[in-house]
Parts: structure tokens; C-alpha cells; sequence
């Protein structure tokens, strides 16, 4: 018995190390089988890593504005979850239903702040680590897909390659290096802003949708894309410009595409049948999750965004010569005309055309694309480009060209990006600057910071221990309400009480109103210096209000200036302004027909009502 029984356990034990075995070679397969994989996502993250590391290794700044929105609600909702994790929870979900900067993106990089903190290179390494790189992996996977035979995007082997056939390695490092070292893709991150996981969930979806027709789909693969969607729009709401795109671009290119000759009425139904699925998934998903959200932006008056619209008849073609450069943009049309070329692939690429010229125009028609929103059109540019870079490499014939064309390409790629990046390297280019993108992204520097503090020390002398407001009169980048809260911040917890004595400003005058907390407020943060951060015409607020204060005339002359200055950057100086006494009702009565005056059809935005005349002037 006692042999049975070590002759039985013998055999347990044998079995156990076969089936260890067995897994560990399957294991090894699968990572020799993804080796190239697994060493480019390697590079991408070291590149990324260093980079970012030297980037704000430089920065010495207060960051405003959009470059802080989500850098203070990461650092926020990473000290919640500390304290209280289901409180954390209640105000993500409160957030996603409400905000426009709402908290879902930054949820995701918490494992980040959990290991290395609250800081801002914690921050955008997070962004870049979990964002940014696995986005370049979804790229790379995606321009795979549309080259090798056999691959879901090109189900005629004959068709899947031109010339000679492209590696799967090629095609990996050529896409892959293409993304990374392109500046449009890194400068929102650099800037702090989550938009690029939207550029990975784009991509996501135009693997979904073209991998199979539409009439196959199932139900799943439908709604999944439905449920994308739906994701790109609670991330940022800007981005349902993108998903009406997809929508009328997948509805044109069904309908060019449909075999009309052994035309069906039932094939033509399925194919609506399974738009209104995709459509309905997405409308139906978003309004559960964020109703509120929803109603705000279907009640939104979208003039108000003309005041970052300009009015050159030509922007629509210098926004991408802006953020891509001359060279990168003849790449993507010239990417764009060879995928027309090639038959099997022409409806795939009347699908990515048509999403990226009635996105582009939908967008601009509101509004100009900042360096963020650019990531609306950057997924379909990219693509067009590397598919040109790839055919141009599989025309090669000798092993000697191809690696020349590859040297060329990569060192190109790197001016291009350091040109953007790096301050002073566009003396190195000469005339050739003109190649590369307009917009310069260098590491943000403010020679004016002990200027800052000094006027928050004065600041918070006059305000402790009272129950004194602050109000600043500036909308510059140099100069804004951010500059002063966000100080606060930077300078440690000796300004948190001070941070709390600020009011809110408004900036823009469609979007934010007239400021009555201004009214209340005792003192007044000024520029000596009429400057504007858009046109004039769209801060009338900022500069009415100053100018009065200025000159001492109508509602101004109730504030006193305080002795001294604190000179910034850009030449302006801070002053500091008291308010002495109460306003007259004229004075207040004045300043409310002016700005009803400019804005008739926003009148209760603008008006001061009697009774806060009553309340806030010297009338009885």
C-alpha cells in the first residue's frame, strides 16, 4: 500500500511539472511570437520616460489655466482617495455626471500617484506611461493590420502588399517611431492635458469598424463600438465632434460602397439597422451616465467659444501647418491620394478622409484647434502618412537604400521634434525651418516667480485673519486669477488660507458674465499695462473695469492704489488696489448699461439688478 501511494504521488508530481512545463513553453512562445512587440513598447517607454524627465526637469513655472485643471484634480483625488475612498468614489461619479473637466481621466493614472506621488513629473509620466505609449502600441498594431496579408483589413492576400512585401518589424518601427517622435502628439501631454487616451480609443474604433463590414458585425462588436463612443465624449466633451464625424463619414461610405447592383432591400436595412445601433448605444450610454452633462452641452450657446476663433479666411489651411509642418502635412496627403490608389483598401480610405475633413470643418466653424484638440484630426493624418512612408519604403529594392531611407527618416523625425521641444535648436535648421510645425513647445520658464510671491506676502498681510476678498483684474497668460491661486500652491502651505480669499474671475465676457463678485471684492489685482490674452473685443469686461479703476473715473474711483509695484516677465507690473468706499448707485447703474449695451440678448448675465444696486451701493 504505502508503495501504491508513493507510486501515485510519484506520478502527481510528474503530471504537476508536465503541466508547469507546458505553460512555461507556452509562454515563451508567446513572447517570442510578440518579441518585436514587446522591445518596441520597451523603447517607447524609455524614450518617453527620459524625455519627459528632462522636460519638466527644465520647467520652473506656475502652471494656468488647462496646463493645471487636471493636475490639481489628479493631486486632489489622489489625497481623497487616501482619506476617504468612498467619498473619492461619490465625487468621480458626481464629476463624470456634471463637470466638463471631470475626473474620469485622471482616475486611471492614480496606481501612478499611489507609487510616485503627487508631483508634476509624477503627473505626466502617468500620462505618458499609460496614455501616451500604449496609444503608440495601438497605432503600430493598426498599420500592421492594414499591411500584412491574411490581416482584417485586407481580406484579398493578392491585395495586402505593393511591390515587395513589408516585414512586420518594418512595419512596427516604421509606424511606431513615426508617433513617437511626432511634436503634435507629445505637446498636449507636455502641457498637461489627458486628451491623447482619446487618440488611442479613436484608433480603437477604426480597428473595430474596418476589420469587417458593417452588415457582418455582430451585436457585440456593434455596441462595443457604440460604447467607445460614448467613452470619447465623457472623457472630453470636444471630442463628439469627432464621433459626429464618424457617423456621417461611415453613413456616406455605406451608401457609396453598397453593391447597388445586386441591390437588396434587406442588406440596405441591416446596414441602417446597424448604424442606428452603433448610434443608439452611444446616445443612450452617455445620457444614463452623465445626463446632466448631456442637457448642459444640447442647451449650450457654442458662440461663446468665438473668442478662439480667428478670422483669417486661410486658418482652415494653416491649423495643420501649424501643429505638423509643411513636411509632415505633403506626407499625409500624399499618404491619402497613394490609399485611394490602392482598390482594396479605397473604402477604408474614403471612410478616414471623409471622418477627418467634416470633423476638421464641423470643429473649426466653432472654434480654432489648440494644441489638444488638434487630436481630433491627428489619428487620421498619422495614418495617411505612415501609409505613405511605407509604400515609399516597400518601392526600395536594395537593402542599402532601405536603410538609408530609414536613417534619413529617423534623423528628420528627431529635427522635427527637437525643433519644437528644445529651446534655440531652430538656429541648427537655418532655412529650413519652414518645414517644421509653427508652434514651438519648449519647457516653460517665468523669471517672475519671487515677483509673484512677493505680492502674495503683501496680499496675504492686508487679508489675514479678516474676511477680505481678492479679485484680479487680468486675463494674460503672464497675469490671471490662475497665476495668483496657483502661486498659492507652488509656494507651500504658509499661502492655503490666502488661496481661499480669491474670487473667481471672468475672463471671457460670453462665457463667464459679468464678475459680481468683483462688486464685493476689497481689493483689486491689476496690470499697469492694458493687455489682452484674446481680442479685445472679447474681454470687455477685463479692460473696462481696469481702465476705470486706472483713470479713476465712474465705478473706479471707489479703489485706492497701494504703494508699490512687482514687475513680471513681459514688462507689465502688478499693482495693488484698495477699495475705500462704497460704490454710488450711478456708478453701478452706469456699468450696468454698458455691458447690457455690448451683450442686449445676455441681459440677466450683465444687468446689476436694483436690488443689488441697493445692496452694494451707498443708496438708502
Amino acid at each position: 500500500r504505502k508503495d501504491k501511494l508513493k507510486s501515485q504521488l510519484r506520478q502527481k508530481s510528474y503530471s504537476f511539472k508536465a503541466r508547469i512545463t507546458r505553460q512555461m513553453r507556452k509562454i515563451k512562445e508567446t513572447i517570442g511570437n510578440y518579441s518585436s512587440e514587446i522591445i518596441i513598447a520597451a523603447l517607447v517607454v524609455i524614450f518617453a520616460s527620459v524625455f519627459v524627465i528632462w522636460f519638466i526637469g527644465k520647467e520652473k513655472t506656475i502652471y494656468i489655466w488647462d496646463y493645471a485643471n487636471y493636475f490639481y484634480i489628479y493631486k486632489d483625488l489622489g489625497s481623497r482617495f487616501g482619506i476617504d475612498i468612498f467619498g473619492a468614489i461619490r465625487s468621480i461619479i458626481s464629476s463624470v455626471r456634471h463637470d466638463e473637466y471631470n475626473s474620469l481621466p485622471t482616475v486611471f493614472l492614480l496606481p501612478v500617484y499611489f507609487v510616485l506621488g503627487e508631483t508634476r513629473l509624477a503627473f505626466i509620466l502617468a500620462i505618458s506611461l499609460l496614455y501616451s505609449a500604449p496609444t503608440i502600441l495601438v497605432f503600430s498594431n493598426l498599420i500592421k493590420n492594414i499591411y500584412r496579408p491574411n490581416s482584417f483589413f485586407q481580406p484579398n492576400n493578392d491585395a495586402a502588399v505593393i511591390h515587395q512585401p513589408v516585414g512586420k518589424n518594418t512595419l512596427l518601427l516604421i509606424s511606431s517611431f513615426f508617433l513617437t517622435l511626432l511634436p503634435a502628439f507629445w505637446a498636449p501631454t507636455m502641457r498637461g492635458y489627458l486628451a491623447v487616451v482619446g487618440v488611442g480609443l479613436i484608433f480603437a474604433v477604426i480597428i473595430f469598424y474596418l476589420k469587417s463590414s458593417l452588415i457582418s458585425k455582430s451585436y457585440g462588436e456593434l455596441i462595443l463600438i457604440g460604447a467607445i463612443l460614448a467613452l470619447l465624449i465623457l472623457l472630453r466633451r470636444w471630442y463628439a465632434f469627432w464621433v459626429v464625424g464618424f457617423f456621417v463619414s461611415v453613413t456616406l461610405k455605406e451608401l457609396l460602397f453598397f453593391e447597388w447592383r445586386k441591390f437588396e432591400l434587406t442588406r440596405l436595412a441591416i446596414v441602417f439597422r446597424h448604424i442606428g445601433i452603433i448610434g443608439l448605444t452611444s446616445v443612450v450610454l452617455f445620457f444614463v451616465i452623465a445626463m446632466p452633462l448631456a442637457l448642459k452641452m444640447l442647451g449650450s450657446d457654442y458662440d461663446v467659444y468665438s473668442a478662439w476663433r480667428s478670422s483669417f479666411s486661410f486658418r482652415w489651411l494653416t491649423i495643420p501647418i501649424y501643429h505638423l509642418g509643411i513636411s509632415v502635412l505633403i506626407l499625409c496627403l500624399a499618404g491619402m491620394i497613394t490609399a485611394f490608389c490602392r482598390r482594396s483598401f479605397r473604402p477604408a480610405a474614403f471612410f478616414l478622409t471623409a471622418n477627418l475633413v467634416f470633423t476638421y470643418l464641423f470643429f473649426i466653424r466653432v472654434q480654432d484647434m489648440w494644441i489638444h484638440q488638434f487630436f481630433l484630426v491627428l489619428p487620421i493624418f498619422s495614418m495617411f502618412a505612415v501609409i505613405c512612408l511605407i509604400e515609399i519604403y516597400s518601392r526600395l529594392k536594395s537593402n542599402a537604400s532601405k536603410l538609408l531611407f530609414t536613417f534619413v527618416f529617423l534623423i528628420f523625425s528627431l529635427i522635427n521634434f527637437s525643433a519644437v521641444f528644445v529651446p534655440g535648436f531652430d538656429q541648427y535648421v537655418g532655412p529650413a525651418k519652414f518645414l517644421f510645425p509653427i508652434h514651438r513647445n519648449y519647457p516653460m520658464v517665468r523669471t517672475d516667480l519671487d515677483q509673484i510671491r512677493s505680492i502674495l506676502e503683501v496680499l496675504d498681510s492686508k487679508t489675514k485673519g479678516s474676511t477680505k476678498r481678492i479679485y484680479v483684474l487680468s486675463a494674460t497668460e503672464t497675469l490671471n486669477a490662475g497665476t495668483l491661486v496657483n502661486g498659492c500652491r507652488k509656494f507651500g502651505s504658509q499661502f492655503d488660507s490666502l488661496r481661499e480669499r480669491f474670487y473667481w474671475t471672468s475672463e471671457v465676457d460670453k462665457r463667464d458674465g459679468f464678475p459680481f463678485q468683483f462688486l464685493k471684492s476689497d481689493y483689486v489685482v491689476l496690470s499697469d499695462k492694458e493687455r489682452h490674452g484674446l481680442s479685445r473685443d472679447f474681454e470687455r469686461v477685463v479692460w473696462q473695469l481696469r481702465e476705470r479703476i486706472v483713470e479713476q473715473k465712474g465705478i473706479g474711483k471707489a479703489f485706492t492704489r497701494t504703494p508699490g509695484s512687482f514687475p513680471l516677465q513681459d514688462g507689465q507690473n502688478m499693482l495693488i488696489y484698495e477699495k475705500t468706499r462704497k460704490f454710488s448707485a450711478s456708478e453701478l447703474r452706469e456699468i450696468s448699461d454698458l455691458f447690457v449695451g455690448y451683450y442686449p440678448e445676455l441681459r440677466e448675465r450683465f444687468e446689476i439688478t436694483p436690488q443689488m444696486i441697493k445692496e452694494l451701493s451707498d443708496e438708502k
